[in-house]
């Protein structure tokens, strides 16, 4: 794979991850909302929407551990938010 091809599939990846991140805030706010002892959220009651907010939360932090990979080596790029090399093969993604 060129090195333009791998900085295109490394973009695409961190763009669908804020997606996803995007679509977890939410059922996250949720979840933590009820750990903290509250019923509503603008009024709204929160008890039935835990359960399904947890499971979108989870499937959601899994979803990132798989994808989140070097688009080269396959390797986990691990906690790094937007790296500028893989910390493994070394190839430039951004």
């Amino acid at each position: 794979m060129s090195p333009d091809e791998i900085k295109a599939r490394f973009h695409q990846k961190f763009v669908v991850n804020l997606v996803a991140l995007a679509v977890i805030l939410i059922p996250a706010i949720i979840v933590i909302a009820y750990v903290y002892g509250s019923q509503t959220i603008l009024g709204l009651k929160i008890d039935n929407y835990v359960v399904p907010s947890l499971i979108v939360v989870i499937g959601g932090a899994i979803y990132a551990a798989v994808t989140w990979r070097c688009p080269n080596c396959r390797a986990s790029l691990g906690k790094l938010a937007y790296p500028k090399n893989c910390p493994k093969c070394g190839v430039e993604l951004r």
